[in-house]
């Protein structure tokens, strides 16, 4: 049970983070406030003085700064090509105060090129800067300002794009493979906090298994599947930290607060919620082309000795989890999803036995008696049912088939969850050691 220390501590570490964020945003705005009083004192007493232009500084200098990752072309072409706007604009002859605005909408259509849109929080700088653009155009008709070097905005956005375009076309593989892997390690840890539905949360295990499977992106088939999934990973993702903010962890004080009192009133059933079964619908509509992606791939040529070692046996573990799910379109919808909870377990266990050599022997054991034994299951109910006459020995041997792949499937969920658990025990068994020893070093 959580003590109350545990609790505090837990509460000032999330007020911590949260108010670390707002003093780094602060930090930006207060750099651009700074230069912008920089700015409005060399204009004293000039016909460029104004609270519009200063206005439209702050603004700019806003949209200027760089953020993101430093290693993405997203990060740092945007404001390179503000800077060549601004550059350009003054070389055309435009008053260096009046550039800056220009600069930053530069680099914030850039950005929002860079990102297709899904932009987030970067919206909210949109009405300042129709605002601003408004303002700086009459300033540019009350003081006789020439408009067309501003011609060369639409251009340099133009510019960008065509870089962007070309240089995605270059390395197109390595970003979607890049792409991919930050998908799966957004869903893998997503996935962790055990927080969604149990459909989705089995929908989601499946999902990870299949995209981890899948080695190859080589194509523009290829690249939309990699950009759909990496779009569905940020909509799970989403969707679980609203739910765990909910639960009152993960989150800061403040977003806790608000969200709690602002949704939880439209997730008193969350399985029931359109947004929880349109997100359902995405995962099963992204499983099933990766199911065909991942039946179009040849399988490694291998002879019959080197499938006796352990990587050979959880290749074939996997081929035969992801086989099974082949036969899904001809099973009933409730047996359909039997099957992939089987296989969505199937491929849990072999990623376990992966990361854990200790769980090789029950895996390789498990999964070679019963994944085999649920194939033999499912062919024999579609062909009882392909043959069904009506007869009453026959609806009684269905039914059966039926009870037995629900069974098979609670077994296969228990030896998966069997398997995680022993891997945590493990960790904290280890965790518990190392604790031990540095309390004897005296530290």
């Amino acid at each position: 049970m959580t003590t109350l220390t545990e609790s505090m501590t837990s509460g000032l570490a999330k007020i911590g983070a949260a108010l670390g964020q707002i003093g780094r945003r602060l930090l930006v705005h207060m750099g651009a406030l700074m230069a912008t009083g920089l700015l409005g004192s060399a204009l004293t007493g000039t016909s460029y003085d104004s609270v519009n232009t200063l206005v439209a500084t702050y603004i700019g200098l806003i949209c200027l700064f760089p953020r993101g990752n430093p290693r993405d072309p997203a990060w740092y072409v945007p404001t390179l090509l503000g800077l060549v706007q601004a550059l350009v604009l003054v070389a055309l002859g435009l008053h260096w105060s009046l550039v800056i605005l220009w600069a930053g909408l530069q680099t914030w259509v850039q950005r929002l090129l860079s990102c297709r849109g899904s932009f987030g929080w970067e919206w909210s700088v949109a009405p300042m800067l129709a605002v601003s653009l408004c303002l700086t155009l009459q300033d540019f008709l009350q003081w006789r300002i020439a408009l067309w070097p501003l011609l060369s905005v639409p251009l340099v956005v133009a510019l960008g794009a065509v870089g962007m375009f070309a240089y995605r076309r270059s390395r197109a593989e390595s970003i979607h493979k890049k792409m991919l892997a930050d998908s799966l390690q957004r869903l893998r840890n997503t996935l962790s906090w055990r927080v969604l539905p149990e459909d989705a949360q089995q929908q989601g295990d499946l999902l990870l298994a299949q995209a981890s499977a899948w080695k190859i992106v080589a194509n523009a088939e290829d690249y939309a599947l990699a950009e759909r999934l990496d779009k569905l990973c940020r909509d799970v993702e989403g969707m679980a930290s609203e739910l765990r903010v909910l639960k009152g962890s993960g989150a800061s004080a403040g977003a806790v607060l608000a969200r709690t009192v602002l949704r939880s009133s439209r997730w008193q059933d969350k399985t029931a919620h359109p947004k929880m079964r349109a997100l359902l619908k995405d995962i099963r509509d992204c499983n099933a082309a990766m199911l065909q992606v991942l039946s179009r791939q040849k399988p490694e040529k291998s002879n019959d000795a080197a499938r006796q070692d352990d990587a050979g046996r959880m290749a074939a573990h996997e081929d035969s989890a992801r086989q099974l799910l082949l036969k899904k379109p001809a099973l009933p919808e409730e047996l359909a999803r039997h099957v992939e909870s089987i296989s969505a377990s199937a491929l849990g266990i072999v990623d376990c036995m992966r990361k854990d050599p200790a769980d090789m022997p029950g895996g390789h054991k498990f999964l070679g008696r019963y994944l085999q034994a649920t194939h033999r299951v499912v062919d024999e109910y579609v062909r009882l049912a392909a043959e069904n006459s009506g007869q009453e020995d026959v609806n009684a041997a269905l039914q059966r088939s039926g009870e037995l792949l629900e069974r098979m499937a609670t077994a296969f969920a228990d030896e998966h969850t069997s398997m995680l658990q022993n891997d945590a025990m493990n960790y904290t068994a280890e965790l518990n050691a190392l604790d031990a020893m540095l309390k004897m070093r005296g530290k």
